[in-house]
């Protein structure tokens, strides 16, 4: 039995998704499908990113995975532990020194904390798991084409961030002037 133990799940004002997690001596193991269900997309998914994570060499799959067996059943269930890595922490780093007015893209954070090209991916859910994720600028991340995610809930903030930092979309939601504005580290 767990004492002392808290889950926290809330999303920021600008779409990041924060969980809070709070044990004494004990570790978090989830299935990729209850990773999947977290983060609101399919266990296929959670699965190609998990490959690349064990791939670029951010976690060792050994420390990381928990096999388990299920009765009449010729696969056997994996079992992950969240854990940040040097990836992870990389990324969550460069995101808070993005500044305003600027923009980066997905890609150039990925590279820039030394991931693999698939690692692209995972910064959405990085960040969003990140323990400062209501000071991370998600507007500020943007598609290599310049092109903006502005998802329903999210967009009538987003848009008065962007017009605050002097940030200029044309109508298909791409930056105007976008070579300008693009910030590399």
């Amino acid at each position: 039995m767990i004492k002392n133990s808290q889950i926290k799940i809330y999303k920021s004002k600008i779409g990041g998704i924060n969980i809070r997690v709070k044990f004494n001596r004990e570790t978090v193991w989830m299935t990729q499908t209850q990773i999947a269900e977290l983060f609101g997309t399919k266990r296929p998914a959670i699965t190609k990113h998990i490959n690349n994570i064990f791939e670029s060499k951010e976690l060792i799959e050994k420390s990381n995975v928990l096999k388990r067996n299920i009765a009449n059943s010729d696969k056997p269930i994996n079992r992950l532990k969240l854990k940040p890595g040097e990836f992870s922490k990389k990324v969550i780093e460069l995101a808070l020194k993005i500044p305003e007015g600027r923009v980066t893209t997905y890609g150039i954070l990925a590279q820039v904390a030394g991931g693999h090209p698939m690692m692209v991916q995972m910064i959405t859910h990085i960040l969003g798991k990140s323990p400062d994720v209501d000071k991370i600028p998600f507007h500020r991340i943007v598609y290599s084409n310049g092109k903006v995610w502005l998802e329903p809930r999210y967009e009538k903030e987003r848009l008065k961030l962007y017009k605050k930092e002097g940030i200029k979309l044309d109508e298909n939601n791409k930056l105007i002037d976008f070579d300008k504005k693009v910030f590399t580290f």
